[in-house]
């Protein structure tokens, strides 16, 4: 008795390494946001499931072999106002939360011949993260790690990122990404594996699995500070491609 839809937008803007191999620059603004029915809320006929908002953007120059001097920037939030079922409290809003992330060091970065399987891992000792939330209550700057009285939090670390892609054969395909920030004080990552499945070239099937951790964040008595998510789906997929 349940509806959901989910869609995922996803935008990549890349420097061909053939013609340029000395330098790297990728570019990625992505948009997911899924929606289901809600025939328990009494105030709204909907919930939101998923709603995501990311810029990614990496540079880099060659140092040596396929290791290059890099800068990378992560920023992400959400769009909509999200409730919980039968009030009109806010779980989360536009920057609320909200995280910018800025770094500095070395990205290894690697692809086969055939391009079916690409390896990014970038590590950077220098690494500022800020995190937001422009409201005052509903939801609380507490719980994102923030103090009261505070909209901002600002921490210096290193971070580590790693992206695998790999394409098994013209049907199934496997990404990874692995991120992870410390300030040394506290540790919060991201584990991200999509499955597709194509069974015709614009009908998939998607397996996704998300894996967080954030010590930063208030404690759940029952998931400490992990979350788990994961969501088996079949729909219309459209890629397009220009050089």
């Amino acid at each position: 008795n349940v509806l959901n839809v989910l869609s995922d937008m996803q935008w990549t803007v890349q420097l061909n390494q053939n013609l340029h191999p000395n330098y790297l620059f990728t570019n990625t603004v992505r948009y997911k946001l899924g929606i289901n029915s809600a025939p328990n809320d009494s105030i709204r006929s909907y919930s939101i499931s998923d709603d995501l908002l990311q810029i990614n953007t990496l540079v880099g120059v060659k140092a040596i072999k396929k290791w290059y001097y890099s800068a990378t920037m992560q920023f992400k939030t959400q769009l909509l106002n999200n409730y919980t079922s039968n009030t009109n409290n806010r779980k989360a809003s536009f920057l609320s939360p909200g995280e910018l992330n800025v770094a500095v060091g070395i990205t290894y970065s690697n692809a086969s011949k055939d391009g079916w399987r690409t390896l990014n891992l970038s590590i950077s000792p220098v690494s500022y993260n800020m995190k937001m939330c422009t409201s005052d209550v509903n939801p609380s700057p507490g719980n994102f790690g923030i103090k009261d009285g505070h909209h901002t939090v600002h921490d210096v670390g290193s971070k580590l990122e790693a992206k695998v892609n790999c394409k098994f054969n013209q049907a199934i395909s496997w990404s990874s990404r692995l991120y992870v920030f410390s300030n040394y004080e506290y540790v919060q990552g991201d584990w991200e594996n999509t499955f597709n499945f194509n069974v015709t070239r614009n009908l998939i099937t998607q397996f996704y699995t998300h894996l967080r951790y954030d010590k930063s964040a208030k404690r759940n008595d029952k998931w400490n500070y992990w979350q788990f998510k994961e969501i088996l789906s079949f729909g219309l997929t459209y890629r397009f491609a220009t050089n």
